[in-house]
């Protein structure tokens, strides 16, 4: 990860997530599986713009369609952000 003048800002949070969706869909899928057995919350870290809240609840509509599609079970999770 390069040096930042404002790491807080920067390269980190949603937009590693984003940057890399094959890791953010794992994660998801597994907070989704893990709903069935239990209430799970999910908050989408340090959001800067509407764009990337549309990126990340893509992929978790993906997650939830790719369990669907497994037969896997999995609850009604709610979604939050965090406004950077």
């Amino acid at each position: 990860v390069p040096e930042e003048k404002n790491p807080f800002l920067g390269y980190r949070a949603i937009r590693i997530c984003l940057d890399r969706p094959e890791v953010f869909k794992v994660q998801l899928r597994a907070m989704l599986r893990a709903s069935a057995f239990g209430q799970v919350r999910i908050l989408l870290p340090m959001i800067s713009s509407l764009e990337e809240l549309r990126s990340a609840k893509a992929i978790l509509e993906e997650a939830r369609a790719e369990l669907r599609e497994e037969n896997l079970p999995f609850g009604d999770v709610q979604t939050g952000i965090m406004v950077e």
